[in-house]
């Protein structure tokens, strides 16, 4: 075709990059980058023809050079067009089941329009086109529509061999048929939602990258960087493509168990060690709270340690209780209100201040939480010790002196858990908790700056054992939390919750676990070096600010 040149060059001259409409274009190509990234798929556009849209399927997509005066508009075909590219090369022999790329790449497209700042949604309200017609008149993109949906295939000009959906089809579709961005705020409770304008969450965080802002590693959530989104959005690709190959079950198994071998390489943990992931923390303490309740037929008392330094809902999850007003699996509940089948548990809580804002001392701590332990021992309660290791302000209770103290104390029934949430351990660290037969709770979103939300329970040889003999079953409200295949397999106390993968929280720990392991794989010199840098860098900045 003439007149055809590669998209780069075609903004080189054009009125776009005049002084008016350049915060306009770096908004668009700066959300650009979460396009997937293909191989040998040349984007080209067509001076001669400029209203084309065609995909040159494994080759090229053309696009004309009118789409090109409407960032947004171009945007969005070219996000389907590289999406269908994306699914024709998973299809590898079975060419002829084009279908499944329309249908999977329209029903990215949706979901992608609707992470669209509400202006830019503006920009195309009174736009004739068809995609933007399939979208914004919500007509119904269910699959046997889009089969035969001639003005969808003229894109391609193949013609779909299958007029009936697979169904082996309907699981890929329903899991990764979405763009990465979506998936990793999907899996979680309201907090992963983000507003129209600005596309941020409550805590300021995107699921997508935002070089634009400062994120030096939150105690409590970062945007995913870069280079963690494009590798999790490379891992949606192949399994994409094993999915097609050998099942959507068991490549979301295999992906599910590779997270978890990966976390053990990195901390060099035992593989008699349990690894459970959860949407949250705070989900990951509801996990330990049903637990609990399996595992022990007496009383239960909490005995939350910094609870003035751990998740806002962490409280109301011990007690069993919802901790918001929707779950992980997007069931409407009413917080604070008791989960089915939880019984009755105490909760003593220990803030790290007191009454006057006041850090107490470590020798107060440890008496406050041997109090409670010994009354809560005379009462003949289990006691479920929930300490902490490096709070958000950097805090550590109670002592090791007092650990060694508990040891000494008869007849206590007590499991330790130990609130590694902020993860600013060492392996050693956390193999020294697990050899214990502590319960560590670690996320992947704060220190190592991966996306929030990522839970996960570390258990002990010995806790994991204990489970696996247990033959009662979790508590019957935790079905609108958590999927079966949420937890270990072997394990019979979960064989009544619901059935499905929760991919979120799955994409949110591959992205994690890509900054842990950068992180190990920087000698330890430089690691030691360059945050010693940045303390002193902040610590001079902060004196130099007069205001301050």
């Amino acid at each position: 075709m003439t007149n055809n040149i590669l998209i780069e060059n075609q903004y080189k001259r054009s009125s776009l990059f005049e002084k008016e409409n350049v915060n306009y274009l770096v908004r668009i190509l700066k959300r650009f980058n979460t396009v997937p990234k293909i191989n040998n798929i040349n984007i080209i556009t067509s001076t001669s023809e400029p209203t084309v849209f065609k995909i040159v399927p494994n080759k090229s997509i053309i696009i004309g050079s009118s789409f090109l005066d409407k960032p947004i508009l171009a945007l969005v075909y070219l996000r389907y067009g590289i999406e269908w590219q994306l699914w024709y090369k998973a299809l590898n022999a079975e060419k002829k089941d084009v279908g499944l790329c329309d249908i999977a790449a329209l029903e990215v497209i949706r979901i992608f329009y609707n992470l669209l700042p509400k202006d830019d949604k503006e920009k195309l309200e009174n736009l004739d086109y068809v995609l933007i017609d399939l979208i914004k008149n919500d007509i119904d993109l269910n699959v046997e529509s889009s089969l035969i949906n001639e003005e969808i295939q003229s894109f391609h000009g193949l013609k779909n061999a299958n007029t009936e959906i697979k169904e082996s089809w309907k699981p890929i579709i329903e899991n990764l048929a979405k763009p990465t961005e979506y998936m990793l705020m999907s899996g979680g409770d309201l907090r992963l939602n983000i507003d129209e304008i600005h596309l941020l969450n409550k805590y300021g965080c995107r699921p997508f990258p935002r070089p634009d802002a400062f994120t030096f590693a939150s105690s409590t959530a970062s945007s995913v960087s870069n280079f963690a989104f494009d590798k999790t959005d490379k891992v949606r690709s192949i399994l994409i493509r094993n999915s097609l190959k050998n099942g959507f079950e068991n490549t979301t198994i295999e992906f599910s168990e590779l997270l978890k071998n990966n976390l053990r390489h990195i901390f060099k943990l035992n593989e008699e060690c349990e690894i459970i992931f959860s949407p949250s923390g705070t989900d990951s303490s509801l996990q330990i709270a049903a637990l609990t309740q399996i595992i022990s037929d007496k009383e239960i008392t909490h005995i939350l340690v910094a609870s003035d330094e751990t998740g806002s809902g962490v409280a109301a999850a011990l007690k069993g209780c919802h901790f918001e007003n929707t779950t992980a699996l997007n069931y409407p509940i009413k917080k604070d209100t008791k989960i089915e089948g939880f019984r009755e548990v105490d909760l003593i809580q220990i803030p790290f201040r007191d009454q006057n804002g006041a850090l107490k001392t470590a020798v107060q701590l440890d008496q406050e939480v041997l109090d409670a332990v010994i009354n809560t021992k005379n009462q003949g309660r289990h006691i479920v010790l929930h300490t902490m290791d490096q709070s958000k302000l950097g805090y550590q209770s109670p002592s090791d002196e007092f650990i060694k103290k508990l040891n000494s104390l008869k007849n206590l029934s007590i499991q330790i858990i130990v609130d590694g949430s902020q993860l600013r351990l060492d392996p050693k660290d956390i193999q020294n908790y697990l050899n214990k037969g502590y319960i560590v709770t670690i996320t992947g979103s704060k220190f190592f700056t991966g996306p929030p939300y990522c839970g996960a329970l570390i258990l002990p040889k010995s806790v994991n054992k204990l489970i696996h003999s247990v033959k009662n079953t979790l508590p019957k409200g935790l079905t609108q939390y958590y999927n079966r295949s949420d937890w270990p397999t072997s394990w019979f106390c979960s064989n009544e919750l619901s059935d499905g993968y929760n991919y979120g929280s799955y994409m949110r720990w591959n992205a994690a676990v890509v900054e842990v392991d950068r992180y190990y794989k920087t000698p330890i010199l430089y690691r030691n070096m360059g945050i010693e840098m940045f303390c002193n860098f902040v610590n001079d900045s902060i004196k130099e600010a007069t205001f301050l």
